[in-house]
C-alpha cells in the first residue's frame, strides 16, 4: 500500500460500477506518482538518447515516433507494476471504462471551447509579453518533417499523433498522476479543492514534459482542461478523445503544408 494513499478501494473488476464523479478516489498517492514519473521519463530519456545517437541532434518526425515508443513502454510498465499488479486492480482504476456516448459527445464538443480559450491565452500572452512569442506547437512539429512525405507516411504520422500519443499521455498524466495527486491532497483539503490542485499540478507537468517553452501556457491550460474532462467523464476515453482531436487538428494543419 502506498504510504501516502488514503481510503483504499476494494478490488475493482470489469463489472464493478464506477464510483460517483463527485468523490472518486484511488489507493495510490504521491509515492506512486513520483515512481511512475521517474520510470516513464527515464525510459523516454534512454529512448531519446538512442535516437539522437542514430539520427543526430535534429531527428525527423519518424525518428521522434521511434523514440516515443520508449515513453509508451515506461508508462505501460508503471501502470502494470505500480498500480494494476501492486493493488490487484483492473484497468478501470486508471479510467479505462466506457463513459457512454453522451459523455463522449460532450467531451468532443468541448474541443471548440478549448480551442477558443487556447487562442485567447495566446493573444493575451503576446499582448502582455510580446517578446515571449507564445504559439501552438505546430511550428515545433513542422521542424521535424523533412521533404514531402507520401500519403501512407502522412496517415501513419496522423495515427501516431491521434491514437498512441493521447492514450499514452492520458494514462500517465490523468490516469496515474492526476488521480494520485487528487488522493494525496484529499488527505488535507476538501475533495473539490484537491481536484483543482491535482489538475493544476498534473497540467503543469504535462506542459513542461513537452519541452516547448513558447507553447507552455497553452499546454498547461490544455492539461488542466483534460484533467477536468477526465474527472467528470470518469474515463480516459473522454480525455483521450479530446486530446486526439486536438492533436489531429494540429497535425492535419501541419501535413497540409508539406
Amino acid at each position: 500500500m502506498d504510504v501516502f494513499a488514503t481510503r483504499p478501494l476494494a478490488r475493482m473488476t470489469d463489472t464493478a460500477p464506477a464510483p460517483p464523479a463527485e468523490r472518486w478516489t484511488v489507493p495510490w498517492g504521491i509515492g506512486t506518482v513520483i515512481a511512475a514519473v521517474l520510470i516513464s521519463f527515464i525510459s523516454l530519456l534512454i529512448g531519446s538518447t538512442v535516437v539522437v545517437s542514430l539520427a543526430g541532434k535534429n531527428p525527423t518526425i519518424e525518428w521522434e515516433m521511434v523514440g516515443y515508443q520508449a515513453l509508451t513502454l515506461g508508462v505501460l510498465i508503471s501502470a502494470v507494476l505500480l498500480i494494476l499488479f501492486r493493488f490487484q486492480l483492473s484497468p478501470r482504476a486508471l479510467g479505462y471504462r466506457f463513459p457512454g456516448w453522451s459523455t463522449l459527445a460532450a467531451a468532443a464538443a468541448s474541443v471548440i471551447l478549448i480551442t477558443f480559450a487556447a487562442y485567447a491565452i495566446q493573444e493575451a500572452f503576446n499582448a502582455l509579453f510580446p517578446g515571449y512569442n507564445v504559439h501552438g506547437n505546430v511550428r515545433e512539429l513542422g521542424n521535424t518533417i523533412r521533404g514531402h512525405p507520401g500519403m501512407a507516411e502522412k496517415v501513419l504520422i496522423l495515427a501516431w499523433a491521434s491514437i498512441e500519443v493521447p492514450l499514452t499521455e492520458e494514462t500517465l498524466f490523468r490516469g496515474i498522476i492526476f488521480q494520485g495527486l487528487r488522493t494525496f491532497f484529499n488527505r488535507w483539503i476538501p475533495y473539490s479543492l484537491a481536484v483543482f490542485c491535482a489538475a493544476a499540478i498534473s497540467g503543469t507537468l504535462f506542459g513542461l514534459a513537452h519541452g516547448e517553452p513558447h507553447t507552455l501556457p497553452i499546454l498547461i491550460f490544455v492539461g488542466i482542461a483534460l484533467a477536468y474532462i477526465f474527472q467528470y467523464g470518469r474515463s480516459i476515453f473522454a480525455s483521450a478523445l479530446v486530446h486526439a482531436l486536438i492533436n489531429a487538428l494540429a497535425m492535419i494543419t501541419l501535413l497540409k503544408q508539406v
